[in-house]
């Protein structure tokens, strides 16, 4: 919804629900000066989310994307001269989760059912509980094996993870995101992923979306 739209509303418009978790899509500033309540649904789809979120984990750790391609170009060679790609168990890994909502809650349980060691960093300060440890975002980012966003996209999150956050982050960890695009720097995070300054990224959403045909994201074996 546009600012222009909502100030377009007849005064009868009293509510807008936004049918999802996130609600960077309404003006919310505008809504309030017309005396507009907005509400969200943040239990939405939150399991299936979080096992988005862990298929793409568990994808790059089996260079699935990787495999595929080799059959596309008919390359048999993983199965002939045996394991010519990289496989990555994730049971002992340390999964940092960047946000602690719903969706964040559901990705720790199957996570912690795998196995993975938890690392959270959130907006509000938590005493270590349940075998979570909670800390500041830098500390998770140099941590972690995999690091996992969960928040929603505001002022304050906008390019969240840029240059100097993905240079924190160790040259073998994965970057997940399955909340908003613009978490993320995405110029940022193309160049990281060219010169394999993390090890790959999986990616539910995009800073641009669709991207532009050309976008090199599309052609990295790095990349789902």
């Amino acid at each position: 919804l546009s600012n222009e739209m909502v100030e377009a509303f007849d005064d009868s418009i009293k509510l807008i629900i936004e049918a999802g978790t996130g609600y960077n899509n309404i003006p919310l500033a505008t809504c309030q000066k017309k005396g507009i309540m907005v509400c969200n649904i943040p239990a939405y789809s939150s399991q299936r989310v979080a096992q988005t979120a862990i298929m793409l984990m568990l994808n790059l750790a089996s260079s699935m994307q990787v495999q595929l391609r080799m059959l596309e170009r008919k390359d048999h060679s993983n199965f002939t001269k045996y394991l010519q790609v990289s496989h990555v168990e994730l049971n002992d890994k340390v999964l940092g989760v960047v946000g602690y909502g719903h969706i964040a809650k559901e990705t720790i349980k199957i996570a912690m059912a795998m196995g993975m060691k938890i690392v959270v960093a959130s907006r509000t300060p938590r005493q270590d509980h349940d075998g979570i440890h909670f800390t500041t975002l830098d500390e998770l980012l140099k941590m972690s094996d995999v690091v996992s966003l969960h928040c929603p996209l505001n002022e304050q999150t906008y390019h969240m993870i840029a240059s100097s956050q993905l240079a924190l982050m160790k040259p073998t960890a994965f970057l997940i995101n399955t909340a908003r695009g613009a978490l993320i720097d995405e110029q940022a995070l193309i160049a990281a992923l060219q010169k394999k300054e993390i090890g790959g990224a999986g990616l539910d959403v995009l800073e641009h979306e669709p991207p532009l045909d050309n976008s090199p994201l599309y052609d990295m074996d790095n990349v789902i």
